[in-house]
């Protein structure tokens, strides 16, 4: 009889304490997880001047940088950079932008708003566009518009 006494008991005590058990081994399992991230830098700066004009075209500029300098001090981005570059108008006036870039590509006519995705890499650099600003009239035009950019980290495969 004491035998079937502490069995019981036994039973009754691994039948209650299964759950804590469980949970204590949930509870302690670990994930590992690897992310390659970074800190993103990318600077816009826009340079307009009422003199800058080539071939009867008024134009801009755009420069794009992946450092920028704090107390003196040059941080460049550490990581590769996908980025947005959005021109479009704001005011009510129509302005059509054409732009060149460093190694020459454009959008050969102008466009109400234009978009244009590059990648900068981790080396400090600049990437520039020369932007074009024509209206539809030959008249002179003041053109409102704003200048966009959206950055973020480029895949890392």
């Amino acid at each position: 009889m004491r035998k079937k006494i502490v069995i019981g008991v036994v039973i009754s005590i691994a039948i209650l304490l299964l759950p804590v058990s469980y949970s204590i081994y949930e509870g302690q399992r670990k994930v590992a997880v690897l992310t390659t991230t970074g800190d993103i830098i990318c600077e816009l700066s826009v340079d307009t001047d009422d003199t800058y004009i080539e071939n009867n075209e008024a134009f801009f500029m755009i420069s794009i940088d992946n450092f920028k300098t704090e107390d003196g001090q040059t941080i460049v981005t550490s990581s590769d950079i996908d980025y947005t570059l959005t021109i479009e108008n704001t005011g009510s006036n129509t302005g059509l932008f054409r732009y060149v870039d460093d190694d020459g590509n454009t959008n050969t006519t102008g466009q109400e708003r234009v978009e244009v995705t590059r990648r900068i890499g981790k080396n400090k650099t600049t990437q520039q566009f020369k932007v074009y600003v024509t209206t539809d009239t030959n008249l002179e035009t003041d053109v409102d518009f704003k200048v966009r950019v959206n950055a973020v980290q480029a895949d890392m495969e």
